[in-house]
């Protein structure tokens, strides 16, 4: 008995291993006579034809080591998966598999098989493969099966778009399965984790065929395939029905690269829509959301100067310390929300620093586009309020959490609840009679920002006023509460009504680079000190670098105020005013003027001569750059 507790580990391993490398030759072989092949194109890695469809070998792989795990006559082991649950599943993964092999041989619409997703999300979710609970929380029908099919939908297709390069969506998930099998052996359910050794064993005999350089790819049928058992196996084992946070989040950190770059492609293609820009540097295929393009982290992987084998071992490992961050959790549970807040603090800063500069910058590029029009109010209008009642309450909710009397967290939600009309609505009245929501934030002066805080300190007074007198509540409790639901609002306020600005400051800093191909950026002096205009300007030129035009290197500023004179406007310097202006050219060696505030028919007069004389170019801005001088040669 006891030597059978040990021998269906290494039994499933090998049946779903020998199964899958024993057909995947076959399939390649059969993948090529049917057409079922991949054509190299600009999105993919590859550079040859190569079969595709060897999801098919991984499916007939892991099912035959299900048959292995619930037919053959074991002793009872524990777990919440058995057989009616692989019933269900090989059901509903056949299903999944045909939409995949159409798409593979047909290249079905996205939207279509979109919609073959979401029906197969929905049948499991009625074959009890659901949320139900969210930390003891049972949820409503409605919403648990939404949650249940954008659960199933936003994995599948994270292993979809992450499948680009050899061996990347197969490697992923095989380290995913480790970890979830290694959160189900902690909790003593070895039934759970015998279903992920059988695909561990099915991956790992794939990526014999399918580690660079590839003879053969997953395809549609794979990679859905894959994203849809972890999904799957997630939800039925219980790990998103239990009240710790550990379980819930083990699931997601062993998936956590193909969602994070999911994300990081809807962010960047709907970005990308709203702008009306294309999604080929040929200017030839328009942004869609379901359209692909070649900014995955692979593309951008490869783009460093990684080889592929280089570029997949980096996100292998990347994927093995958020696995191994998700198991420390669990054995250390009681550290695990420090775990998991470090872990979230350092992803985050690996993918904004690393991987998500494209997706930054488009959103910038979204932000300056609309202050542009500063006349369209919508943001203010619709916008602004939502985000404001959202900063209250999330303001209250840590506040209370700090000062109410409660001992559980269903009499923190009750109170939290009972005390929002008070303390979101008296302060959101407040700052709509402050005409806050008239306002252009992103040209605002310190003093309207002033006025914003002390709209909200007058609301939380009147709050604070009102509470003590309905409710029996300690002063001091009273005064911590009032302290940090009026600071915590108006940094999260304000601080949002900022963010345009400092977009606008931290991409024109980025404006000074060098032109393609290492030639030097254009030498320019701005004439006039309108710093909203001006970081425009550079924001613009930095767009072009994207694009392989000239940038420009701006050198400071002319302007006849003479309050600005050997002062920073942007974070560069105002040399001085306009007679100034050949000296400041020969100095800094300038072959570009740029007017940005309009001069008068004189000051117009000085620049053009002094520009003729000196062979330098002068320009308007904004309403785009408008030539108004060219006086050097075209090179």
């Amino acid at each position: 008995m006891q030597f059978e507790v040990f021998l269906k580990y290494p039994f499933v391993l090998l049946v779903g291993f020998l199964i899958t490398y024993m057909l995947t030759p076959t399939i390649r072989i059969l993948a090529h006579r049917g057409g079922m092949v991949d054509q190299p194109r600009r999105r993919h890695a590859h550079t040859r034809t190569t079969a595709t469809g060897g999801g098919i070998a991984v499916f007939l792989g892991f099912h035959a080591a299900c048959y292995a795990i619930f037919i053959l006559p074991w002793a009872p082991f524990m777990g919440e998966l058995d057989a009616v649950w692989w019933w269900h599943f090989l059901v509903l993964s056949t299903l999944l598999l045909a939409i995949g092999i159409a798409d593979d041989l047909f290249e079905v619409r996205p939207i279509l098989k979109l919609a073959g997703q979401v029906l197969v999300a929905i049948l499991a979710f009625y074959s009890d493969m659901r949320i139900g609970a969210i930390l003891g929380v049972t949820l409503p029908t409605v919403v648990d099966l939404l949650l249940t099919v954008l659960w199933f939908v936003m994995i599948m297709n994270a292993f979809n778009l992450i499948d680009g390069m050899d061996g990347l969506a197969t490697g992923l998930a095989l380290i995913a399965a480790v970890g979830l099998a290694g959160s189900f052996l902690i909790r003593h359910m070895p039934a759970d984790a015998l279903v992920l050794i059988g695909m561990i064993g099915a991956c790992l005999a794939f990526l014999r065929y399918n580690f660079h350089p590839a003879s053969i790819f997953l395809g549609d049928s794979g990679s859905m395939f894959l994203g849809f058992l972890l999904a799957s196996v997630a939800l039925s084992s219980g790990g998103a029905k239990v009240t710790t946070a550990t379980t819930i989040m083990v699931p997601l950190l062993a998936v956590g690269i193909p969602i994070f770059d999911t994300g990081l492609a809807i962010w960047r293609r709907t970005m990308r829509r709203f702008l009306g820009k294309a999604a080929s540097p040929d200017g030839t295929e328009r942004a869609r959301v379901f359209a692909g393009d070649i900014d995955h982290i692979h593309h951008r992987l490869l783009r460093s100067g990684l080889s592929q084998r280089g570029a997949a071992g980096w996100l292998y490992a990347l994927a093995m310390g958020l696995v191994g961050i998700g198991l420390l959790s669990m054995m250390y549970h009681s550290h695990a929300t420090g775990i998991y807040i470090v872990a979230f603090v350092a992803i985050t800063y690996v993918v904004v620093r690393h991987l998500a500069l494209i997706e930054l910058w488009t959103s910038g590029q979204m932000i300056v586009q609309g202050l542009h029009r500063p006349g369209n109010h919508l943001l203010g209008i619709i916008a602004y309020p939502m985000i404001d009642i959202l900063s209250l309450t999330g303001a209250l909710a840590i506040a209370t959490a700090f000062t109410g009397p409660f001992e559980t967290f269903m009499e923190w939600k009750d109170l939290w609840v009972d005390q929002t009309p008070i303390w979101v609505g008296i302060p959101f009245l407040s700052m709509f009679m402050a005409r806050t929501y008239s306002r252009v934030w992103s040209r605002a002066r310190m003093s309207e920002f002033i006025l914003l805080g002390g709209a909200l300190l007058a609301g939380a007074l009147v709050a604070t006023s009102l509470t003590m007198a309905i409710r029996i509540v300690r002063p001091s409790d009273l005064v911590l509460q009032f302290l940090l639901q009026s600071s915590i609002s108006i940094t999260l306020i304000a601080g949002i009504r900022a963010l345009p600005r400092a977009v606008i400051d931290a991409m024109s800093s980025r404006g000074q680079a060098r032109g393609a191909g290492g030639e030097p950026a254009r030498r320019v002096l701005l004439i006039g000190a309108n710093s909203t205009q001006a970081s425009l300007f550079l924001i613009n030129q930095g767009f072009r670098l994207a694009n392989r035009e000239a940038v420009a290197h701006v050198v400071g500023y002319i302007d006849n105020n003479r309050q600005l004179h050997d002062r920073y406007v942007g974070g560069r310097l105002v040399h001085g005013g306009i007679d100034r202006l050949e000296v400041e050219i020969k100095e800094h060696d300038v072959d570009m003027l740029v007017i940005i505030d309009p001069l008068d028919d004189e000051n117009m007069q000085l620049v053009t001569t002094v520009a003729d004389r000196n062979r330098v170019d002068v320009y308007a801005w904004p309403a785009g750059i408008r030539t108004i001088r060219k006086n050097r040669p075209v090179e």
